[in-house]
Parts: structure tokens; sequence; C-alpha cells
């Protein structure tokens, strides 16, 4: 479902609009599967429906559900 993603994990995406160390925003939308001008519904949406099949309690990995975790906080401007 989101082709590249292993490549993405291994640094091998683009680094542009990196805000120092972190996610980018091209990685954050490789990862939730999104375009550019994806909302914040639409960015809320993917986020659920892949932690629904990658969270660690359903057999995913806790590494992806983490990464997961920080493209919607990219993509919504959040910092943990």
């Amino acid at each position: 479902a989101h082709p590249g993603w292993r490549e993405t994990a291994r640094g091998a995406g683009s680094s542009s609009q990196r805000s120092g160390a972190g996610m980018s925003a091209d990685e954050a939308l490789e990862i939730l599967g999104l375009e550019e001008d994806a909302s914040e519904e639409d960015i809320q949406k993917a986020y659920r429906n892949l932690m629904k099949q990658h969270h660690p309690d359903q057999g995913g990995s806790a590494w992806f559900a983490a990464r997961i975790n920080e493209a919607r906080n990219v993509l919504l401007g959040k910092r943990t």
C-alpha cells in the first residue's frame, strides 16, 4: 500500500523541507500515502487507517507505528 517506505526508513527519501533533526514533510506525506495538498481531515484519516493495520497490539511494528505518529505530527505541525 505504501511503496518506498523502506527506502524512506533508511533515509533515502527526500530531504527537502527538513527542519533540523527529524522527518521532513515529504517523508511524512510518503509514509501516510498522501499528496502535498492533503487536508487535516485527510491526514487524520490516513493516520487512523494505517494505525489500524500497523499498531503493535495488532501484530505490527512498534518502529513503524512510531514513524506513522511522527508523520502525522509533522504534517499537523505538532512536536512531541
